[in-house]
């Protein structure tokens, strides 16, 4: 499998999670292990949703302050020509 194909799966996996997780919790009427499959693969499904979001709202200050950074030395940095 390519990168692409991969990336693809692991971006939509809680998703799927949380679809499987509805549909089992729809269906679980009479069976209380499809209620607690049910409630466990949603919540996989949010926690890992609020995982990514807040290690990429991480990720993205560190490179704005790393940006900054790297602006803030080339106009400090002088030129000496001989």
């Amino acid at each position: 499998m390519g990168w692409e194909q991969n990336k693809f799966f692991y971006e939509e996996r809680p998703y799927a999670y949380a679809v499987i997780g509805g549909i089992a919790l729809l269906f679980s009427k009479n069976s209380q292990l499809a209620m607690i499959s049910g409630i466990i693969l949603v919540s996989c499904a949010v926690f890992i949703l609020f995982l990514r979001k807040l290690h990429r709202s991480r990720l993205s200050e560190v490179n704005k302050k790393h940006q900054q950074f790297s602006e803030q030395k080339k106009k400090n940095s002088v030129k000496f020509e001989i």
